[in-house]
C-alpha cells in the first residue's frame, strides 16, 4: 500500500500510478490507471472513472476535478466531478468541442480557463472561462497570481513578433496596449510592457497601472531577468547608451 505524506492510504499497490495526484486541505484527490480505466482516490477509497483522460485538473478547494473525455484529434467533452463530504458525485457534461491538450486549469480564484477551435497552423484559440467565452483568436494567456486579472494576446504579427495585449477582471474585457511584445505583471496588477518594435529591437517602455499606460522610457533593448517590484514600486531595465 502506498500512503502520501499526511499518512492516509492513496492507492493500493496493484494499482499503477498515474501521473497526477496532489493533496488539498483536509480531502486527498488523486488519479491512477490500470491502463484501461483512471481511477480518482479521494481518503481511502477508489471510483473508477468511464475509461481514461489525459489530464485532470483539480480546484485548491479540493472539491472539483475537470477533465476532457471522448478525445477525437484533440477534440472532446470537458466533464465535472465534484465531491461533497469527501463523496464523488457522478461526472457531469461541463462543454463540448473543448481542446484536450493542456488546458490551463483553475485559477487561484477557482475559475477554469480552456481552450476551443485551437487552430494549431496559426496557435491561436477562443478562450472560454467557465463556459463563458473570453475572446476569440487568443494567442496566449497568463493568469494574476490570486486569478483576479487575466491578461491574453490577440492579433499576433509573426513578422514583428508583436500582440494585442488584453486584460479581463470581474468579466470584463479591456486593450492594454496594440504592438506589445513583452509584458510582466507585478502581484499589485501592475503592468510593465515593452510594444513598438523599431527595426533593431528596440522597444518603447510602459507601466500600466488601474487603467493608465504611462511611458517610462524609449528605445529599450528588453527587461533584465526577474524584474521585481519593491515598496517603492522601483523596478530594473536595461537600454543602450548612444547610438551604438
Amino acid at each position: 500500500i502506498q500512503r502520501w505524506n499526511d499518512g492516509k492510504t492513496i492507492y493500493q499497490s496493484d494499482f499503477k500510478k498515474f501521473d497526477y495526484y496532489d493533496t488539498y486541505r483536509d480531502v486527498i484527490l488523486g488519479a491512477i490507471s490500470d491502463c484501461a480505466v483512471d481511477y480518482i482516490v479521494t481518503g481511502e477509497t477508489a471510483d473508477a472513472l468511464d475509461g481514461t483522460a489525459p489530464d485532470y485538473y483539480i480546484n485548491d478547494a479540493g472539491t472539483q476535478i475537470m477533465f476532457v473525455s471522448d478525445v477525437d484529434e484533440q477534440v472532446g467533452t470537458l466533464r465535472c466531478i465534484r465531491f461533497e463530504q469527501e463523496a464523488m458525485l457522478p461526472a457531469e457534461e461541463y462543454d463540448t468541442e473543448v481542446y484536450a491538450d493542456t488546458a490551463f486549469g483553475f485559477n487561484k480564484a477557482g475559475h477554469f480557463l480552456y481552450r476551443k477551435n485551437y487552430n494549431e497552423e496559426k496557435s491561436i484559440y477562443d478562450l472560454y472561462m467557465d463556459k463563458a467565452l473570453v475572446d476569440y483568436d487568443v494567442h496566449s494567456c497568463t493568469s494574476q497570481n490570486d486569478g483576479t486579472l487575466i491578461l491574453f494576446t490577440t492579433d499576433y504579427d509573426s513578422d514583428s513578433g508583436s500582440y494585442m495585449l488584453n486584460r479581463f477582471a470581474g468579466g470584463e474585457k479591456a486593450k492594454v496596449a496594440e504592438s506589445v511584445c513583452d509584458y510582466d505583471i507585478w502581484d499589485d496588477g501592475t503592468l510593465l510592457y515593452l510594444c513598438n518594435p523599431s527595426s533593431n529591437k528596440k522597444y518603447d517602455l510602459y507601466i500600466s497601472k488601474d487603467g493608465t499606460n504611462t511611458n517610462v522610457d524609449f528605445d529599450v533593448l528588453n527587461f533584465v531577468d526577474n524584474v521585481m517590484s519593491t515598496t517603492y514600486g522601483i523596478f530594473t531595465l536595461r537600454w543602450n547608451v548612444g547610438d551604438d
